[in-house]
């Protein structure tokens, strides 16, 4: 436990000039965290639990997608988790687009059970992930996250097989909705955000992009999927266009989604998957240094 020393002077070991507690490193995205909105305007899942453990590999999230389900592609058409409190850096303070900031996320697949589509089967293709957002949630199912006023960014899974084998997603754009799916994808998906300073005021599509990287399992060493070809390379870059990039300097809101890639008839077992959603954020309130000469 920190303490202020009574010598004058003494600064060690004290939290002086610093707000407390911190948020160093990862934090796990909670869905049933106090300020979480939840959203689902094409009925994808028919729920959420979370899972707390005493370490890091111990807790985790499980969504139980609905039986019977359309196909949806836009991550922000799915079930949305967002906060409805802006992004907070480590140490407590709310990010703005507009601040010079970095963000990572992680998408860790654990498990499936139930029914996974195969090839021309009516079956799930669970898809989750993570996302920012311009627009805050709060309103009624389609005018909130998935209208065509909010702009959004993020990175996940597809479990397109039971083996499991696996797609990720990178989206762009009102809504999600500019969306680029790679197969051939290993559990662990690294994602880190670039965004800035060409935004707002000053949009710019090349400073709008993410890197996805996926990883195995601890199990596995953690090896790099390394595609068989170079066409998309192992460190994949998604950039936004022009239309799609970032257009305020307002609040960051990070948002979980689930739901099915593909339809669900309803005869077979609702997928569920277990899997654990990361992010960890940093800024500088000051902003981007701009030239104005």
């Amino acid at each position: 436990m920190p303490y202020r020393s009574s010598r004058p002077g003494d600064f060690s070991q004290t939290t002086t000039g610093k707000n407390y507690p911190h948020y160093h490193g990862w934090r796990r995205f909670n869905t049933n965290d106090s300020n979480i909105v939840h959203e689902d305007p094409n009925n994808q899942v028919d729920g959420a639990t979370e899972t707390t453990g005493t370490s890091v590999v111990d807790g985790h999230t499980t969504f139980t997608l609905t039986d019977s389900t359309s196909a949806v592609t836009p991550p922000a058409d799915m079930g949305i988790w967002c906060q409805s409190t802006p992004l907070t850096d480590m140490y407590g303070v709310p990010v703005n687009f507009s601040s010079a900031f970095t963000l990572m996320t992680m998408v860790e697949f654990i498990s499936v059970t139930g029914d996974v589509q195969t090839s021309g089967s009516t079956k799930h293709t669970p898809s989750f992930g993570l996302g920012i957002a311009t627009l805050a949630p709060g309103g009624t199912g389609s005018e909130t996250i998935n209208t065509s006023d909010n702009k959004c960014f993020g990175s996940g899974l597809n479990v397109i097989t039971d083996t499991p084998t696996f797609r990720a997603i990178r989206f762009s754009g009102a809504g999600g909705s500019v969306v680029h799916t790679v197969a051939g994808q290993k559990p662990l998906l690294v994602t880190d955000y670039h965004i800035g300073p060409g935004l707002g005021t000053y949009k710019e599509e090349d400073t709008n992009w993410i890197h996805a990287t996926n990883f195995d399992t601890s199990g596995n060493s953690y090896a790099k999927f390394k595609p068989s070809s170079t066409t998309d390379g192992t460190l994949r870059q998604y950039q936004a266009t022009d239309a799609a990039s970032i257009d305020t300097d307002g609040p960051i809101y990070l948002f979980a989604f689930a739901g099915s890639y593909t339809a669900s008839n309803g005869s077979f077992d609702p997928a569920v998957v277990k899997c654990r959603l990361w992010y960890m954020v940093n800024s500088d309130p000051s902003g981007w240094a701009r030239f104005t000469g």
